[in-house]
């Protein structure tokens, strides 16, 4: 008796689960004004997205190849880092602190322009231990790898371009 019913206790608008992205969860995206209300319905507003998103991708992919081309077609640094094996566990150290050091950093990666200085030392250092990877490998089995690379996301981007929303 007294007891009020279940329904009259459940909100009548969605609440947000978690108000604070320092609690269990991930941000809410009804308490999170970093997201603005905006129509994706919009055409141009998810073209522009896409060309953003694929701007990036492009220049993350052009940083890497020339990582990989400088250890893979300059003899010397080739040859360095074949006889200096400590520099290749190096750069997987070097990836993996930067990757722990940003995972841990939300706040620094989730604000403009430091999103942008995270993505670019995440690039650097993942370029960086491509490359010594690369120098390990003949340089035919290198350009191959380029190629399919290139390949797939080429397709990929046309893919992207094609589909209708």
């Amino acid at each position: 008796k007294g007891c009020a019913p279940a329904s009259a206790l459940l909100p009548l608008s969605p609440a947000p689960l978690h108000s604070n992205y320092h609690e269990d969860g991930p941000p809410s995206y009804y308490d999170n004004q970093d997201f603005p209300i905006t129509r994706w319905d919009d055409k141009s507003i998810r073209q522009a997205f896409i060309r953003k998103v694929f701007l990036v991708l492009t220049l993350q992919l052009s940083v890497t190849f020339a990582f990989v081309a400088i250890f893979t077609f300059v003899k010397g640094v080739k040859g360095f880092v074949r006889r200096n094996v400590w520099t290749y566990y190096v750069s997987y150290a070097i990836f993996f602190i930067s990757l722990i050091v940003l995972s841990c950093c939300g706040e620094f990666r989730r604000k403009y322009p430091w999103n942008l200085v995270a993505l670019s030392i995440l690039t650097l250092s993942l370029s960086y231990m491509v490359g010594m990877i690369a120098s390990f490998y003949e340089t035919d089995a290198v350009i191959m790898a380029v190629g399919i690379t290139a390949a797939v996301c080429f397709t990929v981007v046309l893919f992207s371009l094609q589909v209708r929303g």
